[in-house]
């Protein structure tokens, strides 16, 4: 809101560095509220590569299983993906939704509208990502804006390929035919386009390529370690600059 954006604008004055978790978030802090380029700083939130580990031994059943990740809410895009998924070529396939939100009700009876109830699933709150993530074949992220999207970083630590919506949050995690595949943003045909193309079994290959890409990327850009540094430099920076003024 205004409101919202007009005390992030005044409180920032007293700030010394305003960390954005991503580029899209630190464009958006310069050129909506008008923050100083030197003061902000870009430090992706990063995640525990150690937490995640792909294990190849809890497939529920023989079918392409893919899935995603989110609350329940307009933003996330689900109605989007279960209408995509109503109109793909191969229905050998399930799809899990892991999350809650007040659209919950609305998206059960979508499903039951488009006769999906066997093949598309709301699965609720899941505690243990890691778990729920290693049952899937490849990942997709419909929504309709992210600020960084950490659930892909989770996904790339266990090397699923990654479908998403070209968002600006996401664009520092997929690059396309590389880490990952676009699809336009909102765009239902360009959807069940890319769905069809993840759901052809003759680009298992190519979908494994990019699913080890984005593992490599992950683990070298966005690992807590890497972030636990820049956050350590940063702070040893602002203190010495802190110590050289007062002197």
């Amino acid at each position: 809101s205004k409101l919202n954006n007009f005390f992030k604008k005044m409180f920032s004055c007293f700030f010394v560095k305003v960390i954005a978790v991503s580029t899209t978030v630190k464009n958006d802090l310069i050129t909506k509220l008008k923050m100083k380029e030197n003061k902000v700083l870009l430090i992706h939130n990063g995640v525990d590569t150690e937490k995640f580990e792909r294990k190849n031994n809890i497939k529920i059943s023989n079918k392409i299983i893919f899935g995603s990740v989110g609350r329940l809410v307009p933003q996330k895009n689900y109605l989007l993906l279960i209408r995509a998924l109503a109109q793909v070529k191969n229905n050998n396939y399930k799809c899990l939704i892991a999350g809650d939100g007040y659209l919950k009700n609305d998206l059960k009876k979508e499903i039951k509208n488009l006769r999906l109830e066997e093949r598309v699933e709301l699965v609720g709150v899941k505690h243990d990502m890691a778990k729920f993530l290693n049952q899937l074949d490849f990942f997709v992220l419909p929504s309709k804006w992210e600020g960084l999207g950490i659930v892909l970083l989770e996904a790339g630590l266990l090397r699923l390929p990654v479908l998403a919506s070209k968002t600006d949050g996401v664009v520092d995690i997929i690059i396309e035919n590389k880490t990952g595949k676009f699809f336009i943003n909102d765009n239902l045909m360009d959807l069940v386009d890319k769905l069809n193309y993840f759901l052809d079994r003759q680009n298992k290959e190519q979908l494994k390529v990019w699913g080890e890409n984005l593992h490599k990327m992950v683990v070298e850009n966005f690992s807590i370690q890497k972030v636990t540094k820049e956050y350590e430099n940063l702070y040893l920076n602002l203190i010495d600059n802190y110590e050289n003024t007062a002197s």
